[in-house]
């Protein structure tokens, strides 16, 4: 049964709930080998099972899921020998990301532990090795395709080539903006925190105390903690400036002085440095918000909405001069919709609580204060604005250009990607078990 849950964890199957998986057969054959990376069967029966209501030829459909494992896979071998990074600090962030999604699902922490009989650590610790192959296909795939932009010319041309019966009609889609403000940590708090980094460090220092143990049992940073604060190999452009000139500065193997940062206070080790990179571990102590630090947020978001009720302040000033989310401070408070990239929400894209405050709205105008929780779980209040709404229509090249540009990149990309399949395969030990050789690339 974990073997069924991983698929569903892994991200091949989000349009499913990962409780149905249960009713899947695990079969452990292996039906092709790519290099090293192996593809089961299992992989296709569960893929297939969640498809089984709009599928009306398995077979073939076996054979596409086949494919793009295979291809997957390629990516996955290309990306090891080119030596390709994908940093640890990456894929527990996305460990995270996902272990939160299924949480979500399940109601709570606990109920994903207790159905499994397994931590979330010992689950995340299971299911690593596997992220980090989706990861590695992911920067090769980028590489692959990396430099292409298509042209005003070739986006009208992708368009007129679409013949006239078959355009996409598209939905009624909104734009949304936001001024987010996050509860932070009084001074209090800060020197508690504080305190607490400066008491790690005299442990380690003097009372001889592991790094790798006090990441694991005090650090708040969810993305190295259970890696004793391991971040990998990382590069300049990726720190904080903070710690950077920090962690940059440090002799090897030295601990650093407590950093203080936008996310807390840091203690730092640099493990090695390699020109513009450098190998790194910290423990990340925040500094704890109180209810006296949200009734604060609370007031200054009130304030906020009345200064914009009566027009004494615009809502881009508020968003430049207050808004706290740092995704959308620099694009005027724009939202960005996770699964196309774009700034276009269908409603149905929109969860319950949020559509329900739109549907109350016109363009130009802003809600009340609501709720809010960012991506890591920080809680907050924002106010939102209706920026646009279309109407349903058929695709255009005047009103849906974006959307035209983005599909005719995908069209780019894919054929640059079926150049490289067709050329890598002579190169890579492709098996196929002979069931499915009608499935070969």
């Amino acid at each position: 049964m974990l073997r069924v849950f991983l698929l569903f964890f892994l991200g091949l199957l989000f349009q499913g709930n990962p409780v149905s998986a249960q009713k899947a057969r695990t079969l452990d054959k292996i039906i092709a080998v790519v290099d090293e990376y192996p593809i089961l069967q299992s992989d296709i029966e569960i893929q297939l099972l969640q498809m089984q209501e709009k599928i009306t030829d398995t077979a073939e459909m076996s054979c596409k899921i086949l494919r793009q494992m295979i291809i997957n896979k390629m990516f996955t071998a290309q990306a090891k020998t080119d030596s390709l990074v994908v940093r640890d600090e990456e894929v527990e962030q996305e460990l995270e990301r996902r272990m939160r999604y299924f949480i979500s699902v399940f109601g709570s922490k606990e109920k994903l532990e207790k159905h499994y009989d397994k931590t979330t650590l010992e689950l995340k610790n299971e299911f690593r090795e596997d992220v980090q192959e989706q990861l590695m296909a992911e920067r090769m795939k980028q590489k692959i395709t990396a430099g292409l932009s298509p042209t005003p010319s070739e986006v009208k041309a992708f368009y007129k080539d679409i013949p006239q019966d078959s355009l996409p009609y598209f939905n009624s889609e909104i734009q949304i903006a936001q001024v987010a403000i996050i509860p932070k940590a009084g001074k209090l708090q800060r020197m508690v925190a504080k305190e607490k980094i400066y008491e790690i460090k005299r442990d380690i220092e003097n009372n001889g105390a592991d790094f790798t143990t006090q990441a694991v049992l005090y650090s708040d940073d969810p993305g190295s903690s259970a890696l004793g604060g391991n971040l990998g190999l990382i590069s300049r452009g990726e720190l904080v400036p903070e710690f950077k000139a920090s962690a940059f500065k440090l002799e090897i193997g030295k601990l650093s002085e407590p950093v203080e940062t936008k996310y807390g206070y840091h203690l730092i080790q640099t493990l090695e440095k390699k020109g513009e990179k450098i190998k790194a571990r910290h423990i990340l102590v925040v500094p704890k918000v109180t209810s006296e630090d949200i009734e604060k947020a609370a007031v200054k978001a009130d304030s906020l909405y009345a200064k914009l009720k009566s027009g004494r302040l615009s809502f881009e000033k508020a968003v430049s001069e207050y808004s706290d989310d740092d995704a959308t401070k620099n694009s005027g408070g724009l939202l960005q919709n996770p699964s196309n990239g774009s700034t276009y929400f269908e409603m149905t894209e929109v969860d319950g609580g949020l559509s329900f405050a739109l549907d109350k709205l016109s363009p130009g105008d802003f809600s009340e204060v609501m709720p809010y929780a960012t991506q890591d779980g920080k809680k907050g209040y924002r106010i939102l604005k209706l920026i646009s709404q279309t109407e349903p229509h058929q695709a255009s090249l005047e009103k849906d250009y974006t959307k035209l540009k983005n599909a005719t990149m995908q069209n780019k990309q894919q054929k640059v990607i079926d150049r490289w399949v067709a050329n890598s395969k002579e190169n890579m030990y492709i098996r196929i078990d002979k069931a499915y050789n009608k499935c070969a690339l």
